[in-house]
């Protein structure tokens, strides 16, 4: 080979071995930090909710009958996502999920934090037993945001509601309980156009999700969020803040943060409290639809017989997990709380001999069962 090629397949060699190692570190930052949303999850007690956010995709406006023309330049309608995730007095996994549609707003940390605090002000009227809320989001700005850190001892002390910790997740890993119920409501929207409503504005929106019984365990609020005052949009800056996945909130005015969940002390910095003193104009309030609550992990007294009866076994789809169900409803489960069972590689690797070493078998067999020169 000439030198350079030589030269060239050195550089590739390298480059693919220092990107293999930095895939290798996202996976194993990838299970910690999901380790976190799992151990909160199942160890949550009476009065401790779990607050997920998001903001969905902007929704475009939809019309039953639409022209050509009324397609082009669109301006799409922004709408927030919440899901309150806590257990009932059966200790069964619930969820309230709240909604905010609005015409158009920047999607900052203000947006986010008015948001918010006016979720856990519904949260504690329809349940006063809550006391303890635990937030998660993924690393978009306006929530990996030292403005909205500064702002939650704030919010704690208006709503009642103690925010203790806020952890984020890993990167490529934001697909949460929001995308889920996202989904859902989207699936509402056009069945509501396609039988003969229109969505043209944030108000249509609210009509068309609230239409009849509602979307089960979701509130839909309408509103506006107006600008933020001077003393609001000064950022107060965070020395390595894109390296922060775990925050805890301190009852003397400090947090503490780490880089990675449950690995070290942590570090501890003070914190100066941001009062939010203007907060959302509510121009349509949350309605309690028919369903108030909705359900994450469904009761397993309430399945059919049939399918308590099945002998079907059903495996996981997330790769290297070996819990095997035994009813749709039980995979479905399984999958949304996201608790899975990893063999390890040397378990995988004789499974899949395993099922080598059977096509073969089989293959074998079918090929002596009618030998040639058999006649029958």
């Amino acid at each position: 080979l000439s030198i350079e090629k030589q030269r060239e397949l050195e550089h590739n060699l390298s480059t693919s071995e220092s990107a293999v190692f930095d895939w290798k570190c996202h996976i194993v930052r990838l299970v910690a930090q999901d380790s976190c949303r799992k151990e909160k999850l199942l160890n949550l007690k009476n009065g401790e909710v779990m607050v997920v956010m998001d903001w969905a995709m902007k929704f475009l406006p939809l019309l039953f009958r639409e022209k050509q023309s009324d397609w082009f330049g669109q301006k799409g309608l922004n709408w927030h996502v919440t899901v309150c995730v806590f257990k009932d007095y059966e200790n069964q996994l619930k969820h309230r999920t709240y909604v905010h549609v609005m015409d158009g707003v920047k999607q900052d940390w203000y947006s986010v934090a008015c948001m918010l605090q006016h979720v856990l002000l519904a949260l504690k009227k329809q349940q006063p037993t809550v006391t303890t809320a635990f937030l998660r989001s993924d690393n978009a700005g306006c929530y990996h945001c030292s403005n909205l850190w500064h702002a939650v001892p704030a919010i704690s002390e208006e709503t009642g509601v103690n925010i203790q910790r806020y952890d984020f997740s890993e990167s490529q890993d934001g697909k949460s309980y929001c995308d889920a119920k996202i989904a859902r409501m989207r699936a509402k929207l056009r069945k509501y156009v396609s039988n003969g409503g229109n969505i043209s504005y944030s108000e249509d929106m609210k009509k068309a999700l609230d239409d009849r019984e509602g979307v089960p365990g979701c509130h839909i609020a309408h509103v506006d969020i107006p600008q933020p005052l001077d003393q609001f949009t000064l950022q107060r800056k965070i020395k390595g803040i894109t390296k922060i996945s775990n925050v805890q909130f301190e009852n003397c005015g400090q947090l503490k943060y780490w880089r990675n969940y449950n690995i070290g002390d942590g570090q501890i910095m003070s914190v100066t409290p941001i009062n939010l003193e203007s907060t959302l104009n509510i121009l349509s309030d949350f309605k309690v639809p028919c369903k108030d609550t909705g359900n994450i992990l469904a009761a397993r007294e309430k399945q059919s017989s049939e399918e308590s009866q099945s002998d079907v076994n059903l495996t996981c789809p997330e790769p290297n997990c070996n819990t095997v169900l035994h009813s749709y409803s039980e995979l479905n489960d399984h999958c949304f709380v996201g608790v899975h069972h990893y063999m390890s590689t040397f378990d995988g690797i004789k499974m899949k001999w395993r099922d080598i070493c059977l096509d073969i078998y089989n293959f074998i067999k079918n090929k002596t069962k009618y030998p040639f020169g058999r006649h029958e």
